[in-house]
């Protein structure tokens, strides 16, 4: 097989390697975020899996994305859910724009205070820009952070520019308000990468006098574009015109997201116990869920206590054996 058209990659941790569709979460399972494979680790050091350079680091450190010297986006991302802890657990050993050779400490992370928090560790390996493989050998069972092979990627040859897309106009588009609540997160930016490949026009999206380019979501996701944020698309090639209408459209949709939930009004906060409004014994509470709970009822009362004769001792050790009995 040609070298230049073949890339291992090591496996960053040691453990288990899992097929995506096995991975317990639909956002990889599915293989929204694009095609890789995985590992239940046993070990707390990320590695690199090969030799590349830090493009995308998560503000909560556990997710990190290398572009390798052949142009292929890798996300490494620790765990299942866990940017919701903050960066608790996890310490990353780079920064973006640092290069890192295979093997390579990328982030070092704590497994037992994560699963204290009730998050899995299973570590997703994913290619973002699938379009660069043409085909994925993934190696099964236990594999030896920095030693095993954990994916073979038979690659396809290097995008040529086009004779159409040489000397054509470039196309831009107005500027649009990202309307999605987490900004341009994962779910979205895969959901825009998607629709962008659909085009052969080479497409950028700008924010803040940043370029991304729009076919790569580790590329859109580095630009941490916020919601309110506005952003505009510029095009080259035979498709252009066309390219710009449908991702302008889709920002305005949601990409993908379901924004049209009504808003609620939240009242005033309560406390949880108010005195009686009426009626002796009754207390009234405050509703945190709108449901119906079935259960046993237990009624409080306040009682008070008469003592109709006080005894008094002067030896405090016998009262205190007597109290014990």
């Amino acid at each position: 097989m040609d070298a230049d058209h073949c890339l291992q990659l090591l496996a960053p941790l040691s453990g288990e390697s899992l097929p995506l569709e096995r991975v317990p979460d639909p956002t990889f399972a599915q293989k929204t975020v694009g095609n890789g494979i995985a590992i239940k680790p046993t070990n707390s050091t990320l590695l690199a899996p090969c030799k590349g350079k830090v493009v995308f680091i998560h503000p909560a450190g556990h997710a990190v994305s290398i572009q390798t010297e052949q142009g292929v986006e890798l996300l490494l991302h620790i765990g299942l859910d866990t940017a919701v802890l903050n960066g608790e657990g996890f310490s990353p050993q780079v920064k973006m724009g640092d290069h890192v050779e295979t093997g390579q400490g990328v982030i070092r992370f704590e497994p037992k205070r994560i699963a204290s928090q009730g998050r899995s560790l299973i570590t997703p390996l994913i290619i973002t820009n699938g379009e660069r493989v043409a085909h994925y050998q993934p190696t099964e069972g236990q594999v030896e952070a920095g030693q095993s092979i954990l994916l073979t990627l038979t690659l396809k040859d290097s995008a040529k520019v086009s004779d159409s897309q040489r000397g054509a106009a470039c196309v831009s588009s107005e500027q649009i308000a990202i309307i999605n609540t987490l900004g341009l997160h994962a779910r979205p930016a895969a959901f825009l990468a998607r629709q962008a490949k659909k085009f052969v026009a080479q497409i950028q999206l700008e924010y803040n006098g940043k370029i991304a380019d729009s076919k790569s979501l580790v590329s859109m996701m580095a630009l941490n574009v916020h919601q309110g944020s506005q952003i505009r698309f510029s095009a080259t090639g035979q498709d252009a015109q066309p390219a710009i209408q449908a991702l302008s459209q889709a920002v305005a949709q949601g990409l993908g997201e379901d924004l049209c939930l009504p808003l609620q009004t939240i009242p005033d906060e309560k406390p949880l116990l108010e005195p009686p409004s009426s009626g002796e014994g009754l207390l009234l509470g405050v509703s945190t869920l709108p449901q119906i709970v079935i259960g046993l009822a237990h009624q409080w009362r306040k009682q008070e206590l008469c003592f109709s004769q006080v005894e008094y001792s002067d030896d405090p050790k016998s009262e205190r054996e007597r109290l014990n009995l």
